[in-house]
Order: C-alpha cells, then sequence, then structure tokens
C-alpha cells in the first residue's frame, strides 16, 4: 500500500481510537468537564458501553474492522459467507460492547437469514469500506459494498453512504481534494435524492463551528444525522488531519461512526506521512500494512 491507502486505513482506525474516551457522551459540557480538549487517546467517559476498554483500544467498531482487515490480509478474498463464520466466533467471546446491529446479526444468522445485517440505519455500518478501499482496486471496491455493508447493516441508508465514501476515497486516492471528492460525489448517479439532499446540507456548512454545527444535524447513530456531518467535518479541516479529528470528538455523541468515515477521508488526502506519530505509537493494536 502507498502513503495514501497507509493513511485512509490508519486514519479509520485512529479516529475511532480517539473517540473512544468521549464516544456516546452526548453532553459536550461532560467531555469539556472531564478531559478539556481531546487531543490524546484516553480511556472511556461511558465505561457502561466500553467495559474493560482502555486508552488506545478500540470501540466496538473499530475492533470489527481490525477483523474484518485481518480476515482479508489472511484469506486473500472476500467471501461473505467465510468472512460471517469468523463474525459469529468473533462475537460469541466478544467482551467489548454489543450493539443492537450486532446482536441482531447473530439471532439473523442463527435463523438463516440472508442478508444476515440487522435492521440498522446506524452510520457505523460503513466501516467495512476503509478496508476494502485500501485493500483492493476501483472496480473490486464498488463490486463489494453492499454485499460487505450488509453483513451487519442491512439499510438502504447505511448502503447509500458506503457508496458515498467508496466514491470519496476513490477520487482521493487517484489525487481529488477531498472537498472536490465531496463535491463529485454529491452528483454521483449511485445515489438518491434523499442522500444528495443530506450531503449538500453538510457541504453549505463547511466553514461553520463544527460543535453547533454537528448538533444541529443530530449528535446520534443514524446514517441520516451522521453523513451531513461527515460532510461539513471533511470539508472543513481538508488539509489537516488532527484537527478534523479532535472537533469530530469534541462534538459528542456518535464520534466513532463519524470518525471512521472523517478518519479515512482525511486520512487519504493528507497521507500516513502526516499522521500524528503520538497516535500511531498510541495504538494497543499493531496493524500491519
Amino acid at each position: 500500500m502507498n502513503d495514501k491507502q497507509n493513511g485512509l486505513l490508519l486514519g479509520a482506525f485512529i479516529a475511532d481510537s480517539l473517540a473512544l474516551g468521549a464516544h456516546w457522551v452526548y453532553d459536550t459540557n461532560i467531555i469539556d468537564q472531564n478531559y478539556g480538549r481531546v487531543t490524546e487517546l484516553l480511556d472511556p467517559i461511558a465505561v457502561n458501553f466500553h467495559p474493560n476498554r482502555k486508552a488506545g483500544e478500540f470501540t466496538h467498531y473499530g475492533d470489527q474492522m481490525l477483523l474484518f482487515y485481518s480476515h482479508l490480509r489472511q484469506s486473500g478474498s472476500f467471501k461473505p459467507s467465510s468472512y460471517l463464520e469468523v463474525w459469529k466466533d468473533f462475537f460469541a467471546n466478544y467482551t467489548g460492547y454489543k450493539d443492537h446491529a450486532m446482536q441482531d446479526t447473530m439471532q439473523n444468522l442463527n435463523q438463516g437469514k440472508t442478508p444476515s445485517g440487522s435492521g440498522s440505519s446506524d452510520l457505523s455500518g460503513v466501516f467495512y469500506v476503509p478496508v476494502l478501499a485500501a485493500l483492493y482496486d476501483e472496480t473490486t471496491l464498488r463490486e463489494n459494498i453492499d454485499s460487505a455493508v450488509r453483513m451487519t447493516h442491512n439499510s438502504d441508508s447505511v448502503a447509500q453512504a458506503a457508496v458515498f465514501l467508496a466514491e470519496i476515497l476513490t477520487d482521493v486516492l487517484n489525487g481529488v481534494k477531498p472537498l472536490e471528492a465531496l463535491e463529485r460525489g454529491a452528483e454521483s448517479e449511485l445515489l438518491n435524492p434523499v442522500t444528495k439532499a443530506l450531503i449538500k446540507s453538510g457541504l453549505k456548512s463547511i466553514g461553520e463551528d463544527s460543535r453547533t454545527t454537528i448538533s444541529g444535524f443530530g449528535q446520534s447513530c443514524p446514517a441520516d444525522f451522521g453523513l451531513p456531518s461527515v460532510v461539513h467535518l471533511i470539508g472543513s479541516y481538508e488539509d489537516d488531519f488532527e484537527t478534523g479529528l479532535i472537533e469530530n470528538v469534541m462534538a459528542g455523541g456518535d464520534s466513532a461512526a463519524r470518525g471512521i468515515f472523517t478518519g479515512a477521508v482525511l486520512g487519504a488526502g493528507c497521507g500516513f506521512s502526516n499522521i500524528p506519530e503520538r497516535w500511531l505509537n498510541g495504538l494497543k493494536a499493531k496493524i500491519t500494512l
């Protein structure tokens, strides 16, 4: 992988780990009181959601993203049925937080449903895309997005967000600046009118105060809330990976899902060489590139 691909992949992982400390804390005053400005990888405030997790580790999104990455590296190809067997073993022994998407997916697998994914509309379901984009060419990426996402998130809104992320990452890996990639992606014929409207709302907010903007769009998990927020973050901080990820965390709520999306794009745009070393060194998982 080259500098942009490495930046894409590590950007997504670091964004999740940076978000761990304040993940699912919606009252931003609590973030301020506990941490001030979140510039380091920190222990989680919401220990009820992230038991046994410490600074430098991942949320349950990042853990699944690492599982997917490790599986593809070992297997050399993506086959949903093969991966889901690995995922079932992971779920059975997992000590972290199991969200509804994970629980419902396991129930569906046990009942033999296809696709196996839950009905969750959470933006977190896009975590497959950075892995596919880092490891595969554009054609393979596009061919596998839908089947990957629907393994755990059988939702059209999540699938649309994943397609949009893939379009942006493809452009950025080919040298397009992140803001231009957002604007090009907003016109993609692969996106429906609802998704395009959400993206355009995010584009209009670029340069505004991030905490206020994300609060207005909605801090919680659904893709319809998170999508305009990540557009805002990427467009506002396209040349500043560090500030973009910090501002995401300071906005509270489901910062880990927004972070994976944002971190992948800014990481690809800024490159691995511009990711802060203290964050790379702070990761507990050693990710083989």
